[in-house]
């Protein structure tokens, strides 16, 4: 899942200001950062993850920054069993996830390190013109993947590589097997703006899509809706005022609910909405439909003092609410050894709650930040699992970003990306960062471990409209279709068991 970039910039610059020293550039360059206080990882509009805004984040201390791409091999893709007609909306709000299970009070378990690696296979669909091949002019970016009766449907954005032009539009694609995909025709809808989205639901209101809206560089919510996912209109909303983009929605029997950083909306039908929280100090990373309300996943942030001088104190949290009006925060425990942790995304099958996120091993840091899961059926006992700090070949300080947490019927799968920060103002300095698409496992529900196939390349980044690693995924027939954009082509890989 995102925080979205200008609240971001604005939010975090300002924080930066108040509690760090005057930074040299050259000692950026050479020294670790120990002394530096740490970041808020979660990138894209998913999600928020996402990445953000337009699919990145920018660090800003002394000139950081930091942008996205992600880089696929050529190999064979694999296909899954294809479908015949178009999707049609459903005609009755879709079925929840499960029943939230009880009590609200949380006792920490024993924390396990884990390490095997799971047995998976990943593979690409080919480069195709629905997906941006051949064109060098726009930029394809796919954030998001949801299946709706045995089809694939996906989202983003394109948008031209020309500084001079006038930016881009939302977009759409279809599949049904999800090798072969075909670019929605969006012209003469709402979405024909300069706009991304970055997540669907489908009901008994059709097709949802929530996101953003820009004038220029900055961002505002944005609701679109559709029966046929061709005519699209933009839902207009008093409660979409703020600067910022919706990054997460979830549509159940008790309504729609959709986040985007410290704020949730709500809405019966997908028309009508109200802003029912803004707060600053909360970040919401994925939310989920239940058959009690809504669960989400996120922390929250509370700037203190410690012996070596100001941080900021994260804590994850599991939200829940039972009429998406009225949340309650429940803190997740977290292991002796961690300083702060985020819950990124959340999944829920029936009495067992799984969430994944990242531990920091460090306080007073942006880097090493590492995986870490939460398990539990009942709300009150959790286990809590990390995988202990590991060096990524060619990354420095690297920090794992969890984006999006599948269950395969076979163990769940979380995707996401490994990276490391550039650092430097703009010009002969300027130190890229880099970044490389990650997957974690556990095969049975049992030992998380990274899922290594030697197929995802490392790339350099260095800012602007662009993404790496996966930035959405889901769990269909059995396997895990996730998504990203690789140097402004949209890209699709399938992973799947293989023992």
């Amino acid at each position: 899942m995102t925080v979205d970039l200008d609240r971001q910039l604005r939010d975090y610059a300002s924080h930066v200001t108040e509690v760090s020293p005057a930074v040299e550039i050259e000692a950026l360059l050479t020294e670790t950062a120990d002394a530096l206080p740490p970041l808020a990882l979660r990138s894209r509009p998913r999600r928020a993850a996402a990445l953000v805004a337009a699919a990145f984040i920018v660090v800003v201390i002394g000139g950081l920054a930091l942008g996205y791409r992600f880089l696929v091999s050529d190999i064979e893709p694999v296909v899954t069993q294809p479908s015949s007609t178009l999707p049609t909306p459903t005609t009755a709000p879709p079925a929840p996830e499960t029943t939230l299970p009880g009590a609200s009070t949380t006792v920490p378990a024993p924390t396990t390190t884990l390490a095997a690696v799971p047995p998976m296979t990943w593979k690409p669909a080919p480069p195709q013109a629905a997906l941006g091949a051949g064109d060098d002019q726009r930029a394809y970016m796919m954030h998001t993947v949801i299946s709706s009766e045995g089809r694939l449907i996906a989202a983003g954005s394109i948008y031209s590589t020309d500084e001079s032009s006038d930016g881009g539009t939302a977009a759409i694609w279809m599949s049904e097997n999800g090798v072969d995909w075909e670019l929605m025709p969006i012209e003469g809808s709402d979405l024909d703006v300069d706009a991304a989205i970055y997540d669907l639901a489908v009901g008994d209101f059709g097709y949802l899509a929530v996101g953003e809206v820009f004038d220029g560089l900055v961002g505002r919510p944005a609701v679109w809706i559709s029966s046929d996912l061709v005519s699209w209109t933009q839902v207009q909303s008093e409660a979409f005022q703020e600067l910022g983009a919706m990054q997460d929605v979830a549509a159940g029997e008790r309504g729609i609910v959709t986040v985007g950083s410290g704020s949730v909306w709500l809405s019966e039908d997908g028309w009508t909405w109200q802003q029912v929280l803004d707060s600053p100090s909360r970040f919401f990373a994925d939310v989920v439909a239940t058959n009690r309300g809504f669960a989400a996943a996120g922390w929250r942030e509370e700037s203190v003092t410690g012996d070596a001088g100001p941080y900021l104190d994260i804590t994850p949290h599991l939200f829940v609410s039972e009429d998406g009006w009225e949340w309650e925060n429940i803190e997740l425990p977290q292991d002796a050894s961690w300083f702060g942790a985020q819950a990124q995304s959340i999944v829920i099958e029936g009495d067992d709650i799984l969430v994944a996120g990242n531990y920091r091993s460090r306080r007073y840091t942006y880097f090493d930040m590492h995986p870490a899961f939460w398990a539990s059926d009942d709300r009150v006992n959790w286990d809590v699992r990390h995988l202990a700090p590991t060096n990524v070949p060619e990354l420095r300080d690297e920090s794992a970003d969890l984006i999006e947490l599948v269950a395969t019927g076979r163990g769940p799968v979380a995707v996401g990306r490994w990276l490391q920060y550039g650092v430097g103002p703009p010009g002969p300095q300027f130190q890229p960062g880099k970044a490389i698409p990650a997957v974690w496992g556990a095969p049975g529900n049992q030992n998380w471990a990274e899922v290594i196939p030697r197929v995802f390349g490392i790339e350099t980044f260095d800012g602007g409209r662009t993404t790496a690693g996966f930035d959405g995924a889901v769990a269909i027939d059995g396997k895990v279709v996730a998504v990203a954009t690789q140097e402004g082509r949209a890209t699709v890989w399938i992973g799947e068991w293989t023992d």
